[in-house]
Parts: structure tokens; sequence; C-alpha cells
């Protein structure tokens, strides 16, 4: 079962996405007082005592793993540095500092999903659609910035992003684990799907990333 913090975390956002929000007296007072901490709070030398004395909620370990939460709250903690402290983030009616009490790495890899589809008369000259497609293929492949090319050719060929996924090391759960992870980036796995053809391909090699935190939460709740 997943502790009443992981529950509260999934449901949490940056207040940094939340430029247009407005917050009662109330709510600005506990995000103030939260901010207003975030010094002492990362200088605490007794993390539960600390807790008891200006937290709502009592000592609590959560640990946090990528793919956990929204994107662009996990990009805030995982780049908070060991000891560190992020926040304030608001969960509703309730608001928190976490302090980052240990940071673990995997081998990660990020690959990119587009698919190419014809327009205009190549939705007939499929061979000169083909031959458009293996273009911007060959861009792909030299890691060139295709995009610009589509001013040129956008009577002719379209493209869908359909999103950059990140893949873990051992993670093989993960759609198109197998097909990516041993990838380069010059090696694009190419399919056909209708008259439209997708392109896989990676656009991270393998490297050392935060995966996994342990944290510690500071929170307010207003009633």
């Amino acid at each position: 079962m997943k502790s009443r913090f992981t529950i509260l975390l999934i449901i949490a956002t940056s207040l940094a996405s939340f430029g247009q929000k407005k917050f009662t007296a109330e709510q600005q007072k506990a995000i103030e007082e939260l901010a207003s901490k975030r010094k002492e709070f990362k200088a605490a030398k007794n993390d539960s005592l600390y807790l008891a004395e200006n937290s709502d909620q009592s000592y609590y370990v959560t640990t946090i793993t990528r793919g956990d939460q929204a994107e662009d709250l996990e990009e805030q903690i995982f780049n908070t540095k060991l000891k560190e402290v992020a926040g304030p983030f608001d969960g509703g009616n309730t608001f928190y500092l976490l302090k980052i009490l240990s940071m673990d790495s995997l081998k990660r890899t990020k690959a990119k999903l587009v698919s190419f589809y014809p327009k205009g008369e190549c939705t007939t000259d499929t061979a000169k659609f083909s031959k458009l497609v293996e273009k911007y293929i060959e861009a792909i492949k030299k890691g060139k910035e295709y995009s610009k090319m589509l001013y040129k050719d956008e009577a002719s060929i379209g493209v869908r992003n359909k999103g950059i996924t990140s893949f873990w090391e051992g993670h093989k759960n993960n759609a198109n684990y197998d097909i990516v992870y041993e990838r380069k980036v010059s090696d694009p796995y190419i399919t056909k799907v209708g008259q439209e053809v997708e392109v896989l391909y990676i656009v991270e090699e393998k490297r050392n990333a935060p995966f996994r935190t342990k944290v510690v939460t500071l929170v307010k709740k207003v009633k």
C-alpha cells in the first residue's frame, strides 16, 4: 500500500506551474511560511525534532521513483541536490517542502517517436513520399534538426510528434525497451502504420541519472 505522502505527491503540483492560480489569504500565508523555513529546514541537524516543532505532519520517510509524479514536479525534485530542500508544492489545501535524504541513479536513455504522413500529391504518389521520408530518416541518423526542412516540404509531408520517453536500465516492462535500450543515436527503428511511417530514435545516449529518492516532508495544512 502506498503511503499517504506518496498519494499526496501524486496529486500535488509545483507552485511554479500555477502562475495564474488564485490562493486564499490563508493558503498564501502557508506558502510564505514554508518559503521562509527553507533555509532552516535544510540546516536542521535533527529532522524528526524539527518536524515535530514546525510541521503539521510528523517525521515520515517517503520514497519517490521516476514516473510516479507529474513531469514538472519530478523535474524539481530530481534536480534538487542531496540534503537540499525542494518546494513549496501545492497539494490542494496542503502545502509542503521536501528535503532530499538520498538519491539513487540508474542508467537512462531517451527516445523520441515521430510519425511522418503524406500530404497533397504524396497521398497518392507513394514513391515520392517514400523518397521524402528517406531524406528525413537520413537527417535523423546524422543527428540533424529536421524540423526546418518541413517548411520546404510542408505541402507534401507532415510529422506528428508522439513524445520523448525515458528508458531506465532493467525496466523491460516499458513499451519498446528491447528496441530502444541497446540502440545508438544513428540507428532509428522504422515501422509502417497504414500510410504513415513511424520513426523511433535515440535523443540521449545512456548515462547515469537520478531515478529514486527518499525525502522527508514539512507540511502546512489549510482548513
